[in-house]
């Protein structure tokens, strides 16, 4: 399992075309996938668990990923997040 906080960078945050892009993302890997913001969490594979998680440019979130790519995947969805 892999944890890491990451600090939204997109101007838009997570909105319906980044959140697309994330989750099409997440699923490219075989590793489950979660965020977490404020208590809440999402199945980062699923759109709309994830837009209700309403992310915003400059909020914090934590990526969780578990499985056999866990250390490609958060390298590639915490890039993603934080606008690398």
């Amino acid at each position: 399992m892999r944890v890491q906080k990451v600090n939204i960078c997109l101007i838009r945050g997570l909105s319906a075309t980044n959140t697309s892009y994330f989750v099409q993302r997440a699923r490219s890997f075989s590793s489950h996938v979660t965020l977490y913001k404020e208590g809440c969490c999402a199945n980062g594979k699923d759109l709309m668990e994830v837009l209700d998680l309403d992310v915003r440019f400059g909020d914090h979130v934590t990526v969780m990923t578990e499985g056999e790519d866990e250390s490609h995947a958060i390298v590639a969805l915490v890039a993603l997040l934080s606008g690398s």
